[in-house]
């Protein structure tokens, strides 16, 4: 009876070991995490980020957009250099990855540096045209126009981010990045994107013949005697005679022509004056006048100092910097020069020697 209940303990132990190991095993839950936590783009390049272990729906988020984007589907394009943290968020829980956006660097092709309309690249004549795009996109692209013999760059130009394949362009008068006229020699152009650097072949920058203004200074002169222009009097009186001397007013290299019709009552005189500027083979009237009772050309810098007003009795005469801005009459600040300080001033800064019109040799000093 003993061995009975022993065999049929047994026999139950053994069914219930089989039935346990039947039994399904309870897996243990994989952590939901992205499949990145860092990653490294190109400005316009994209990666793929992915929550990894769930089939629940993410949101995304950028911490700075203008760094890096992230779509509804986790795809982030770089867009400027720098570093972004994109945020994932499922059933309320936030995964993050850094990414880190470096510049791409890229050749510029179709780089061009040619006169616009063709022919020669003349100082105060014509304009060069700068053309080129990029073989990918990069960011703080830096175009430097860089005279030949020295290497010194001379203009600049900076593109925040230029796109692949699209053409970019401008315009050079033949100035420096400050305004100033550069001298006439071989430019080229170069183009750095990244650590790319594209140089284009030379242009030469000429010098505005100087026969040629002096031909349109000497057309100006003519038409004053001929009458076909008008000098304002702030008094009325007849005009005695025309004079006019020449001086660089805006710092382009080529000097202006500055007419004055003299104006006579009793011991005093004074000039109406009026200013010509000689500028792509035509001349043109600068906008408004000045009457002056005489001039001085400064030391340094452009344009002229006029003695605009004498007080009798008091030995103090007013003095005001005339010089050419955006193509009109630029007016500085009045100060006063007294007799005790006259010959000092007139020491350093010329006075100006006028010519009667009908005298040409005034102008032998234009290049």
């Amino acid at each position: 009876m003993k061995k009975n209940a022993k065999k049929q303990f047994s026999l139950l132990a053994l069914l219930l070991m089989l039935c346990l190991m039947m039994l399904p095993v309870q897996a243990s839950a994989a952590t939901v995490k992205l499949n990145k936590t860092t990653a490294t783009v190109k400005v316009a390049e994209k990666v793929k980020l992915k929550v990894k272990n769930t089939t629940a729906t993410a949101s995304w988020s950028s911490s700075d957009k203008s760094i890096a984007k992230v779509s509804s589907k986790g795809v982030v394009t770089g867009v400027m250099p720098g570093k972004a943290v994109i945020t994932a968020t499922v059933d309320g829980k936030a995964y993050t990855c850094e990414v880190t956006v470096k510049n791409a660097s890229a050749k510029a092709e179709s780089l061009t540096f040619k006169t616009v309309g063709g022919g020669t690249f003349v100082l105060g004549e014509s304009k060069a045209k700068i053309s080129f795009k990029l073989s990918a996109t990069s960011a703080n692209v830096k175009v430097s126009i860089v005279k030949v013999s020295t290497g010194t760059t001379v203009y600049k130009k900076t593109y925040s981010k230029c796109t692949a394949g699209k053409t970019y362009s401008f315009t050079w008068d033949g100035t420096n990045t400050s305004g100033k006229t550069v001298a006439a020699t071989d430019y080229v152009v170069v183009v750095k994107a990244g650590s790319t650097k594209t140089t284009s072949a030379s242009l030469t920058l000429k010098k505005q013949s100087s026969t040629s203004v002096r031909s349109l200074y000497e057309t100006v002169l003519k038409n004053v005697k001929a009458g076909k222009y008008t000098f304002p009097s702030l008094y009325g009186s007849s005009v005695e005679e025309y004079d006019y001397f020449t001086a660089d007013m805006d710092g382009d290299g080529v000097k202006e022509l500055i007419v004055g019709a003299k104006f006579v009552s009793d011991v005093f005189y004074w000039y109406d004056c009026i200013v010509f500027d000689a500028e792509s083979n035509t001349v043109k009237q600068i906008s408004g006048d000045i009457c002056i009772l005489s001039a001085f050309l400064p030391a340094s810098g452009n344009g002229f100092y006029a003695s605009t007003d004498f007080s009798r009795g008091t030995g103090v005469t007013s003095v005001q910097l005339v010089t050419v801005k955006s193509g009109a009459l630029a007016i500085g600040s009045t100060f006063s020069v007294s007799y005790s300080v006259m010959t000092s001033f007139t020491n350093t800064n010329k006075a100006v020697t006028w010519t009667e019109i009908s005298d040409l040799t005034g102008l032998d000093n234009i290049q």
